[in-house]
């Protein structure tokens, strides 16, 4: 080996760092007569504490390394994925927060005589309610500020029209009302 390649090891050896292992049949045997097995969020506390800890599960001899390996790798996935969310809301979070924040308001009276009787038999309407005022005052309401809206003419504009028809016209009555309107 070259000099190259000497002082590659000398600085791998440098970096090395030390890892424990523990058999995957002895972690899972633990945790299943623990009972947390089924427990995703311990299970991935327990991960993430042997992960901070420097300790690895060895699957290579073990038993039933299929099935163990295979929730292992179903608790990695759920870990990585709670650790891309963390400290993010998500789109689902937000849209939570926005319907809880929504205000349904109380039920009208006129709602009323809609409701069906098998629901609540001993509502009665009042006899002397209209049902529809409500709908008739919102519609003359709106046909008011429609017409109140509308452009129409002024009395600047009446004034004007008037003084028109005046100067051109031959009458003497109409010159003396123009005369007297104008003082």
């Amino acid at each position: 080996m070259g000099k190259l390649g000497e002082f590659i090891i000398k600085r791998i050896e440098e970096k090395k760092t030390q890892r424990w292992i523990i058999s995957s049949d002895d972690f899972f045997v633990l945790c299943s007569d623990m009972g947390i097995i089924e427990d995703d969020d311990t299970m991935m506390d327990i991960m993430d504490y042997l992960e901070e800890k420097k300790i690895d599960v060895n699957f290579h001899n073990a038993t039933s390394a299929q099935s163990l390996y295979r929730r292992w790798r179903e608790l990695e996935k759920k870990l990585k994925l709670r650790e891309m969310l963390k400290g993010s809301k998500t789109e689902v979070q937000q849209m939570i927060e926005k319907v809880e924040t929504i205000k349904v308001q109380d039920r009208p009276n006129w709602l009323e005589m809609y409701r069906d009787d098998e629901d609540n038999p001993g509502v009665r309407i009042p006899d002397d309610e209209n049902p529809f005022q409500r709908i008739t005052d919102m519609l003359t309401q709106k046909l008011k500020d429609k017409v109140e809206n509308e452009p129409g003419i002024t009395l600047e504009e009446i004034q004007q029209e008037v003084e028109n028809e005046m100067t051109h016209s031959d009458n003497p009555i109409v010159d003396q009302m123009i005369r007297h309107f104008n003082r």
